[in-house]
């Protein structure tokens, strides 16, 4: 029975082994946009798809994030800019790289929005975290990033609203 048990455990993680490692023929000529590539899912998938051959256009809010995806470049498939989806101005100059990226290849940079896209064969894939451990539900993050924003305050601000605030 244990060593039923154990030849199954080894033939599942060979097999997990094997499916992670594949890749497609064709991923060179494919582009992948992906916003929040700071931490988290983001970064995760920029990594590891750029390791698999794709050409990641990865977009972060900070150039830190950038900088420490650019360090971890995957072989010259990934490339980085910055973005912040709450300015118009911001979301424009994406898509203006975007296309000087991707050139004549693709389609509209703002097609990924459009899932009517699909019957003309392109895939759309929306990414939403639920409660998996990162960096959004991470209490401490989020309690250093609120304790940062409390000490840039106004020091009349801070009294208004009081220590016991936080």
């Amino acid at each position: 029975m244990w060593l039923y048990l154990a030849l199954v455990a080894v033939a599942w993680a060979l097999g997990w082994l094997v499916r992670d490692r594949r890749t497609l023929p064709t991923v060179t000529d494919k582009h992948v946009f992906i916003t929040g590539c700071d931490s988290g899912f983001g970064n995760l998938l920029a990594r590891r798809l750029a390791r698999r051959g794709y050409r990641v256009l990865a977009a972060c809010l900070t150039p830190q994030g950038a900088e420490s995806l650019r360090g971890d470049s995957a072989g010259g498939h990934l490339r980085t800019t910055l973005l912040d989806v709450t300015r118009s101005d911001s979301i424009r100059r994406a898509a203006e790289w975007v296309q000087k990226e991707v050139g004549e290849k693709g389609r509209d940079p703002m097609a990924i929005h459009r899932r009517d896209m699909r019957h003309f064969g392109v895939k759309v894939s929306v990414v939403e975290p639920g409660f998996f451990k990162t960096n959004v539900t991470d209490l401490g993050s989020l309690e250093a990033a609120l304790r940062q924003r409390w000490e840039r305050l106004e020091p009349g601000t801070r009294s208004s609203y009081g220590e016991h605030f936080l």
